[in-house]
């Protein structure tokens, strides 16, 4: 382990180079958000030149030297955080970053022109750790609205320690508890263990900075391989692998479960009609129509063609079919405006619901539906109808027992 300041800030200077080839390529070439990756990269380049100038001014007395490192150091932290913010989707925050900046520059010139190297490490100081914790902030609040907690914490626990470490060494250089603080390159326990962990937050800065980007980046490869493109409702395989979770959640809940299938009536018609492109205005429509209609927890898929369903947790059969009606309403009085023309679109709904006790399976529940759908559309099309127990194969009733009754039309 060295114990060379000057080695430890080279080192961590050729960390951020590192990250801003890293941050240059993902705009370049991974198609990642160019507004915060460039600042990412630029940051980093900043406050490495700063730290390289750092180590280049050793033995130097030059105030301007010191003056320069620190500001560009600062300017890199800044770059930081309005890329964080970009990433955030939320303002970039620039009037913050620049005032920090332009106070804490313009004290940092003041305190080495004047010789108050101890006014000058504290501004240095406050800023720095201002910059990382805002920085902190905005990555944590990131990463818990996208990945939940536990990366919340590991993401803004590096932040949070820069932070800290810029207050420890500003405090210890201000107050006199370690004079040397005011110069990293003095070969003191206090500053290698300073630099060593300046090191340590560095790269485990960029490693976190990094993670919230590919996770971002692979959540958007999710989304595209279980959204349907025309529609941008979920697509068939989205809704298998959502039917199975919700089955498997009812057999330990016992929480009622139904789905809707629907399906566009007369769809062939209107394609032969007007041409596929009004089809696929029609699917966008009829989609969006239903949407409008669902929960936040429930589940608008396209299922194939011009039929689509509609997962219902905790939702019993009764709601179902009344949920499924305020669909077909609002698809009815929805029409859809094609070239001067208002053209009427219509579904046939069929709803079935699971009973915990049961043991359906995905590929059950979805006949089930299917066959109360095609129910609707043989009573007339633009109704729901609702599959009952006694559409399934089931044993000759007992001596006594009553006929279970039939699907019916809504």
């Amino acid at each position: 382990m060295t114990s060379d300041p000057s080695t430890l800030l080279q080192a961590t200077s050729g960390v951020c180079l590192i990250a801003a080839l890293a941050y240059w390529g993902a705009a370049h070439f991974l198609g990642m958000k160019a507004a915060a990756t460039l600042r990412w990269s630029a940051g980093n380049l900043l406050f490495a030149l700063g730290t390289a100038l750092t180590v280049g001014r050793e033995g130097a007395a030059s105030p301007v030297l010191f003056a320069l490192a620190d500001t560009l150091e600062l300017t890199g932290l800044a770059m930081l955080l309005t890329g964080l913010r970009v990433f955030a989707r939320t303002a970039p925050g620039h009037a913050e970053a620049v005032g920090v900046v332009a106070v804490g520059g313009a004290a940092l010139w003041i305190g080495y022109a004047a010789q108050a190297t101890d006014v000058r490490l504290a501004v240095y100081c406050a800023a720095a750790a201002w910059l990382l914790a805002r920085s902190g902030a905005v990555a944590f609040a990131v990463a818990r609205t996208e990945f939940g907690g536990a990366a919340s914490a590991a993401i803004g626990l590096p932040f949070a320690l820069g932070a800290l470490l810029q207050l420890a060494r500003g405090v210890a250089g201000a107050t006199g508890l370690s004079p040397q603080a005011v110069d990293t390159l003095a070969p003191t326990p206090f500053n290698i263990g300073l630099n060593w962990a300046a090191f340590g937050i560095a790269l485990a800065l960029n490693v976190m900075i990094g993670g919230l980007m590919i996770g971002r980046l692979v959540m958007r490869i999710r989304a595209h391989t279980l959204t349907d493109p025309l529609t941008r409702a979920a697509n068939r395989r989205a809704l298998l692998d959502a039917l199975q979770r919700e089955l498997q959640a009812q057999k330990r809940h016992a929480a009622p479960l139904s789905l809707v299938v629907f399906d566009l009536d007369h769809f062939k018609r209107l394609n032969d009609c007007h041409g596929h492109a009004a089809g696929d205005a029609a699917l966008q429509r009829a989609a969006a129509a239903v949407r409008a209609q669902t929960r936040d927890g429930d589940l608008v898929a396209r299922h194939g063609g011009e039929e689509f369903c509609v997962l219902l947790p905790g939702t019993p059969i009764e709601g179902a079919c009344l949920a499924a009606e305020r669909m077909r309403r609002g698809l009815e009085s929805a029409p859809l405006r094609w070239h001067g023309q208002s053209i009427p679109v219509t579904a046939s709904f069929g709803v079935a619901s699971a009973d915990a006790t049961e043991g359906v399976s995905p590929a059950q529940l979805l006949d089930r539906a299917d066959r109360a759908m095609y129910e609707a559309k043989a009573s007339g099309r633009n109704c729901v109808a609702a599959h009952s127990a006694a559409d399934e194969p089931a044993a000759p009733p007992l001596p006594g027992e009553t006929a279970p009754e039939q699907t019916e039309t809504v």
